[in-house]
């Protein structure tokens, strides 16, 4: 008897869990359809317009610092297959604000992927059970349905959002973004009635495995049980990437205040050090602390988040990094990762990026003229190029006389240096170049100090001998 009843309650919860879904998705598609074609619903009384956001689940690719091709899942604000971006747009409203997300499951453009359903979960929000995006408890939307998740910003803040079917596979492929509520009047204080700043940053950080990127990509079963992430990200770029982009470099004038908003969207707990600085832990997800905590380094645990002030009270350029081990390398390859600047300069002057050339960065005109210099010496000269921590050729055999010439070719901001018993260079920076002429024959093994297992030869021959 007792087994009947059991069957019967679990007869009814999924009677109304399918009702649910069935009603949910129809409400949810009529008002994609409405707010698509551009009505800004209002509420009841005519008054303040809904806040509407469309997005839509897909896939795409994303290209690493170091020149790798991730495949993704993610959220595109286009209505085109294939178009998804790591991470997701940033959604921004005012504590107040009524807000509607519309997420439409366009579908993968790559052939052959599963076709899954995708939610929106909304990361510390406090919505209620419909609106909270877990498939189990809600509606998901399916390829070609659509779901509306409604919700009042109730408590300015910083909090993101991400898929929550099997989330532990779709959040790893991308599905992740921002979501920032900032005070009824809009940006330039923590919260309302909260501290003031200058200038803000929202940092999301995160990590993929290739090996789970390709796995999908190919509709294999991932391996859950074997997560090796290679590549850490902010805001979905890695260093050096980080220290070209507006959104991840971190810059202000002498005496600003600034306003970081950490958001840790991966699985990897992290432990955020900044040099330069001791910024004061002023909220803690979404919500002010009593007091705030005064820190150099702060950990954050996977989903967490913490609203940092940072007062620049000196000139420079300081590292903001990650201290775990992994976080600072690109598929093993330090420096890369979870790094990026904390840069200062006089009132007054432009906050310019500084010039950088990489997979993910476009090129400048010091870069262009660092090549161009660099090929002439390569018509006359020896040349040796120093980029990604490597001399390039690491062996040279030049004639006795030859004058050779080091150039730091690439535009990361680590330094290089070219150091021997009988000659040394000074630190060399993006696009420097330093010569020196072998008078002696031999074998002069060099190295660089500042990395390791940077190592190179110069060979020495008399002329007209032949390379070994």
């Amino acid at each position: 008897m007792a087994a009947v009843v059991a069957a019967a309650r679990r007869s009814v919860v999924r009677l109304a869990t399918v009702l649910a879904v069935v009603v949910g998705g129809m409400h949810a598609a009529a008002q994609h359809d409405s707010a698509h074609h551009g009505a800004a619903p209002r509420d009841a009384d005519g008054s303040s317009p809904t806040r509407v956001f469309h997005l839509y689940a897909t896939d795409g690719y994303h290209r690493t610092a170091d020149g790798a091709t991730l495949y993704i899942w993610g959220y595109s604000l286009e209505d085109v297959p294939g178009t998804a971006t790591l991470p997701a747009p940033t959604i921004e409203v005012n504590e107040g604000d009524r807000v509607e997300i519309v997420l439409t499951n366009i579908g993968p453009s790559r052939p052959g992927v599963q076709r899954a359903a995708h939610t929106i979960h909304l990361h510390g929000l406090d919505v209620d059970q419909v609106n909270d995006g877990v498939p189990e408890t809600g509606p998901s939307a399916r390829v070609g349905e659509s779901v509306t998740y409604r919700f009042t910003a109730t408590h300015a803040g910083t909090y993101w959002y991400h898929c929550h079917v099997e989330t532990v596979e779709h959040l790893t492929m991308g599905m992740y973004g921002a979501l920032v509520v900032h005070p009824a009047d809009g940006p330039g204080r923590a919260w309302t009635d909260g501290p003031s700043y200058d200038r803000a940053y929202t940092l999301l950080l995160s990590e993929s495995d290739p090996a789970w990127s390709a796995a999908v990509g190919e509709s294999r079963r991932v391996e859950r049980t074997r997560f090796d992430p290679r590549y850490f990200f902010i805001n979905g770029r890695s260093f050096p990437d980080t220290m070209a982009a507006s959104d991840t470099h971190v810059m202000g004038h002498l005496g600003d205040r600034v306003l970081v908003r950490l958001i840790n969207a991966g699985y990897g707990w992290r432990s955020m050090h900044m040099h330069g600085f001791h910024f004061e832990v002023v909220a803690s997800d979404g919500r002010p602390l009593p007091a705030p905590l005064l820190k150099d380094t702060i950990g954050i645990a996977p989903g967490e988040r913490y609203d940092l002030l940072v007062t620049l009270d000196q000139l420079g350029s300081y590292p903001f990094h990650s201290h775990v081990l992994l976080d600072n390398m690109n598929d093993g390859v330090y420096p890369g990762g979870i790094h990026t600047m904390v840069t200062v300069v006089p009132v007054g002057e432009p906050l310019d990026l500084p010039d950088h050339v990489g997979h993910g960065a476009h090129g400048s005109e010091r870069a262009h003229d660092a090549a161009t210099a660099s090929a002439a010496a390569d018509a006359t000269e020896a040349v040796v190029r120093m980029a990604y921590d490597r001399f390039v050729p690491d062996v040279l055999t030049v004639p006795v006389g030859t004058t050779v010439t080091w150039v730091k070719d690439d535009g990361l901001g680590r330094v290089h240096a070219v150091y021997a018993p009988s000659f040394k260079s000074p630190d060399l920076r993006a696009f420097e170049t330093w010569q020196h002429t072998f008078d002696e024959v031999g074998v002069f093994e060099y190295e660089c100090p500042h990395h390791s297992a940077m190592i190179g030869y110069i060979r020495v021959v008399e002329p007209g001998a032949s390379a070994p």
